[in-house]
């Protein structure tokens, strides 16, 4: 039976935001356990060793939250068991996961908000905590902050609740793409608008006051490297929030210019960029705290072990160790 154009075609420009939100998802999900990887030695050093406190349960929550919700992303988007009828549709969508059932797609609006609002305010709070000792734990500066950060999210998580609501109640599970829709994206402008503008006002107004504290102590002492706990909140600081700004503003502009089929193109990367410029900008942090050089270049473990080895060879043999140790040397170097 012939299928007419105009009939398809509605199917293909859907499964080309779908498709760019599967990849976007992985790649997401790859930075986060990549990033992971390369800071394991330092978390392992500088943060798993500490108490438990406020700070370190929030930086565990996001580390530990933020791949969980990618996976389970991963899960969602990836391509389901389609038969050979729905091959006619647009894309091969031959997959690896049976259908979902009908009770996922309003689960999955409330997980993530929960996933959303968890990992952001985990990163918010933990920046107004960097930010209250940069000001001598002033007791105005604590309260006026705190006040900020609890009327933000008090206001971002009802307008979330309200949208995630509507929402979830008129999401159904699209055997055809394989994917969750709802007739209500309306009402996702309002939670865009919570999820993504709140806690940017809020970060901003942090960043403010971080930059302003930190340009008052270099112009007293004359010189732009007062200390290296300036340098981190410069340069991580400025990092942290430059790359969350931007993700953000490409969100906004999505939620408010773009179709619906393109809503989740850029939730996953959020999550990954928050997650990942939080966890280096709070271990660097430690690594000062400590009296570590965090600007030096450190060797990869794998050069260590190769060091070590050349030494032993030196010592053992001066010949064969002499060469090994110019090539050591040379690929230290380079690397």
């Amino acid at each position: 039976m012939a299928i007419s154009a105009d009939l398809i075609k509605p199917f293909i420009d859907a499964l080309v935001p779908l498709q760019a939100s599967r990849y976007l998802a992985v790649a997401s999900l790859i930075l986060v356990l990549y990033d992971w990887l390369l800071t394991l030695d330092d978390e392992v050093e500088l943060i798993i060793p500490t108490p438990w406190t406020t700070v370190k349960v929030l930086y565990t929550i996001i580390r530990i939250l933020t791949p969980v919700g990618l996976i389970i992303a991963n899960y969602r988007e990836c391509p389901p068991v389609c038969s050979a009828q729905r091959l006619i549709l647009a894309l091969d969508l031959s997959g690896y996961r049976p259908p979902l059932s009908p009770t996922v797609s309003p689960a999955w609006a409330w997980i993530v908000m929960i996933v959303q609002i968890t990992i952001v305010a985990s990163s918010s709070y933990l920046m107004l905590r960097r930010l209250c000792p940069l000001y001598g734990n002033s007791r105005r500066v604590t309260i006026m902050l705190n006040v900020a950060f609890f009327s933000t999210y008090i206001v971002v998580l009802v307008m979330s609740i309200i949208a995630a609501t509507k929402i979830a109640s008129t999401m159904v599970y699209s055997t055809a793409i394989g994917m969750c829709s709802t007739t209500n994206w309306g009402d996702s402008l309002i939670m865009g608008s919570a999820i993504f503008v709140g806690p940017m006002g809020f970060e901003s107004v942090v960043f403010c006051l971080t930059g302003w504290k930190a340009f008052k102590a270099v112009v007293s002492r004359r010189t732009v490297y007062a200390s290296p706990l300036h340098q981190i909140f410069f340069r991580d600081g400025l990092m942290h929030y430059a790359s969350v700004l931007l993700v953000r503003i490409l969100n906004i502009f999505i939620y408010f210019a773009m179709p619906p089929e393109y809503y989740y193109i850029g939730i996953f990367l959020l999550w990954a960029t928050v997650a990942n410029s939080t966890s280096r900008l709070f271990i660097n942090l430690r690594a000062v705290s400590r009296g570590q050089d965090v600007w030096a270049r450190r060797e990869p473990p794998i050069l260590s072990k190769f060091e070590m080895m050349s030494r032993h060879n030196r010592n053992s043999s001066s010949a064969g160790g002499g060469i090994q140790d110019i090539m050591i040397k040379v690929v230290t170097e380079t690397a």
